[in-house]
């Protein structure tokens, strides 16, 4: 027991470090499970014609925003993992 409340002193340290790194892979995870729904999407309203729902009507005129904003994360991501320790 006396070795869970060590290692308990030391994460507790790291509390910002740890749950930015969970958050990271937790968004990892859920855009891992993603990837085939733009398949979805291309498939049931390009190919086979079927009219696109309201809610993905909205997306589309949001997504250009999401276009310009993304490489910006994907090329700061690696720099703040590195300032917070967690990079290779």
């Amino acid at each position: 027991m006396r070795i869970f409340g060590r290692l308990f002193g030391y994460v507790a340290r790291q509390k910002a470090r740890l749950g930015l790194a969970f958050a990271l892979a937790l968004s990892a995870g859920l855009l891992e499970l993603a990837r085939p729904w733009p398949v979805k999407v291309v498939v049931d309203y390009v190919l086979a014609g079927q009219p696109a729902p309201a809610w993905l009507a909205a997306l589309a005129e949001v997504l250009p925003v999401i276009a310009h904003i993304s490489p910006i994360v994907a090329d700061l991501s690696p720099i703040l993992l590195e300032l917070l320790g967690i990079g290779p």
